[in-house]
């Protein structure tokens, strides 16, 4: 049994994903097949954010996933998972076999107790998400044309390893003398690809589950980090600032607040009670969340019912992140939330005493710098890529494989999971003091302005592209020297903080700014990133100092930007932050831009 946190589930694993256990490494399949012994029943658990369910989800919703003790089975495994690969090596008589049948050989020395089975290092993948085991039959057998292809193919290999190297290693046939030298299959690039998702197949099926596929897939390490890289979306709950809020904004409370809304009982408490009442009744609701609704006084619930019902709808992952950009630009004025003094708790907070404004940088700029004592992220697992190289085309070409299911009522749940934290809002008091008159100024508003389609497939925000605007390059390379500076002073590792960088463009100008926050499960986190405000000038000194000089100059410097990069001069050694951190997969980046901007500005 192994133990993980639901937000690992999120950030890291994820059905599809390849857990390395105690026993040797299994296969995470989908929520509805892994918790089916359970009974779970995923609205129990529901994450409730209309913004994400309907303005970037097309309507699915949103699940945690639960623990052992909620589903009261503390003693013994929540989420079931299946053995993968199945096909293993024991290193007691180097033998190849499926796992399901185990080793020959100790079978006939009776070895069950103290055997050394380990699930053999490689599997296949293709650009289209689909994963299986190697073909350990075709690769020994029709490469080589072994005497037995045409026969009956044996159920184990030997497993030949004369050196640490792959070429030193073969797998060879007991019965024909056939073999294959690792290394050569490795390196081989016409695998047909068998069309297999093994997260979708029920885990009493024997058989796996493989159709068509178009594409040659490769064998990879099954520990390889490019082999699932989960595609997460992380939305700030800041217009639901308090703890009522989000209940109130939960579908059947929000429900019921329209109906009495049509009836015009709004007004009435008693109406409210009887009707949130009748909701536990039919367990349409928790007890416990009609209790925490009703704790407060009724004129602030009819204010946050009223706050709830206007909030703007969004259509799509760019109107979320530009009405957040919105909300922290007017914080940044006059602090958050904008009604204070309530009994509800709040989950997005900017002091405005303690926002500091004209906030001194190097080159003459000035800086807002406001903190957000807390924070409420919500981060939603929408599937993986693997990131295998498709024929000769770039490694980054991959097909998003999503991690949803369809309950028996039809409706699609992705699994996401709540957490709670600190930021710091940072934007310039006066945008148009940037110099853009430099070479890689010019060269990035050149992309920008022709949208070459190349980049289509690496934008997040593909309506716009805005990430090639030079402004957006300017704000996210200052992010990354920011995490880098802020990591020595704050307690968090670069890996803890997370960056949102956020960008406008409308007539000709720009606007542009960015969060640099930090999340945990529970109750959040303790104020260490936030104490840094006091000290911004000296960071904002630090993280400009660090972007004149690149251990790998001049090669980094001279590394400029044109059509068909991602990056101008950025590398491991200057600019790359962890993929925890960066929402661009460390794109968009050149120093050369935030250094062009500033010394002529």
């Amino acid at each position: 049994m192994q133990h993980i946190r639901g937000s690992q589930f999120i950030l890291t694993y994820g059905p599809g994903a390849i857990i390395e256990g105690r026993r040797g490494p299994r296969l995470i399949p989908l929520p509805n097949i892994g918790l089916q012994s359970v009974g779970f029943h995923p609205e129990r658990f529901e994450i409730s954010d209309e913004r994400i369910s309907e303005g970037i989800l097309q309507g699915s919703r949103i699940f945690r996933l639960p623990s052992s003790a909620e589903l009261g089975s503390a003693n013994r495994p929540v989420y079931r998972t299946k053995v993968f690969p199945e096909w293993w090596i024991c290193s007691t008589h180097w033998k190849l076999f499926r796992y399901r049948d185990g080793c020959p050989d100790c079978k006939i020395n009776g070895i069950s107790g103290q055997r050394k089975w380990d699930a053999v290092r490689f599997v296949m993948a293709c650009p289209k998400g689909h994963l299986d085991d190697v073909n350990w039959h075709y690769a020994v057998h029709i490469e080589t044309r072994g005497d037995c292809r045409k026969g009956r193919l044996p159920h184990y290999y030997d497993w030949i390893a004369r050196g640490l190297s792959l070429r030193d290693i073969k797998v060879r046939c007991p019965k024909c003398g056939a073999q294959a030298r690792i290394g050569s299959l490795y390196n081989k690039r016409d695998w047909n690809c068998t069309g297999r998702f093994p997260e979708r197949e029920p885990l009493t099926s024997s058989q796996p589950d493989r159709g068509d596929c178009s594409e040659n897939a490769l064998m990879i390490l099954r520990q390889a980090s490019n082999l699932r890289v989960p595609d997460v979306i992380s939305v700030f709950s800041l217009r639901l600032y308090t703890e009522l809020h989000r209940l109130l904004a939960i579908r059947e409370v929000k429900t019921l607040v329209l109906t009495l809304k049509e009836m015009d009982k709004l007004g009435s408490e008693e109406e409210f009670r009887k009707l949130l009442k009748i909701m536990v009744e039919n367990k349409a609701i928790g007890k416990d969340t009609a209790m925490s609704i009703l704790q407060h006084p009724y004129d602030e619930i009819k204010r946050a019912i009223d706050e709830v019902l206007n909030v703007p709808a969004v259509r799509g992952y760019v109107d979320v992140i530009r009405d957040e950009f919105d909300v922290f630009w007017e914080a940044s004025d006059r602090g958050a939330p904008p009604v204070k003094g309530g009994k509800a708790r709040v989950i997005f907070e900017v002091p405005e005493d303690r926002i500091r404004k004209n906030v001194r940088g190097p080159y003459g700029l000035r800086f807002r710098v406001a903190p957000a004592t807390r924070l409420r992220t919500i981060l939603v697992q929408r599937g993986y890529r693997r990131y295998v190289r498709r024929g000769t085309e770039d490694i980054l070409d991959a097909d998003l494989v999503p991690v949803c299911f369809t309950d028996s009522g039809g409706t699609r749940w992705y699994p996401g999971v709540e957490m709670l934290g600190e930021g710091i809002f940072i934007r310039l008091e006066d945008s148009q003091k940037l110099n853009t008159e430099g070479k890689a100024w010019s060269a990035w508003m050149s992309a920008f302005r022709s949208s070459h389609e190349d980049y289509g497939r690496f934008s997040i925000l593909q309506r716009d592209r805005e990430e090639l605007h030079p402004g957006f390059v300017w704000w996210h390379t200052l992010s990354h020297l920011l995490i880098r500076v802020l990591s020595a002073d704050s307690g968090y590792s670069s890996a803890a903080i997370r960056e949102r960088v956020y960008f406008r463009v409308r007539d000709g100008d720009f606007a542009g700014g960015l969060v640099l926050y930090t999340v945990q499960p529970g109750e959040g986190t303790m104020g260490g990133l936030v104490s840094q405000v006091e000290n911004f000038e000296h960071i904002l000194q630090r993280a400009f100092e660090m972007a004149e000089i690149c251990p790998n100059d001049p090669l980094c410097t001279n590394h400029e930007f044109r059509n068909g990069r991602v990056t101008g001069a950025a590398c491991y050694a200057c600019l790359f932050v962890s993929e925890t951190s960066c929402e661009h997969r460390n794109m968009w980046l050149d120093r050369n831009v935030l250094l062009e901007g500033v010394q002529s500005g």
